[in-house]
């Protein structure tokens, strides 16, 4: 016998949960419920009334649920972006400007003392030479 071949009422089970996107998306995040559901599924058949919340009409909910997810969103968003103090953003990106340029110096100050002590180098360990 196949390893991979499921039982038949599995299948079926399986095919059901497919067929009903809410109801799919509720075990991926709840695992533990799929046992649960597989039971009443068996028992009770897919016409029970317990199955009704997770039936839509041709995925009208799904589509519906989408686009108001995505409105929700933009509208959070929209509301955070207008709670934002823009005089603060700037003053903070000038700070950090100035402190840029103040590490640009710096940096170019190593820069040239490195070089200038690549010429002194050899005369710094004169006990050192052969």
């Amino acid at each position: 016998m196949d390893r991979n071949k499921l039982h038949p009422s599995v299948e079926q089970f399986r095919n059901f949960v497919n067929d009903h996107p809410k109801l799919k998306s509720e075990l991926r995040n709840d695992r533990k419920k799929l046992q649960e559901y597989y039971e009443k599924w068996l028992l009770l058949g897919e016409d029970d009334p317990i199955f009704d919340d997770y039936r839509t009409a041709d995925g009208e909910g799904e589509t519906k649920n989408k686009s108001s997810d995505k409105k929700e969103w933009m509208n959070q968003f929209v509301q955070m972006v207008d709670q934002v103090n823009w005089d603060n953003i700037n003053g903070h990106i000038h700070h950090l400007n100035g402190a840029l340029g103040n590490l640009q110096t710096l940096v170019k100050q190593f820069q040239e003392m490195k070089s200038s002590s690549k010429g002194n180098h050899s005369n710094n360990f004169p006990f050192l030479k052969d």
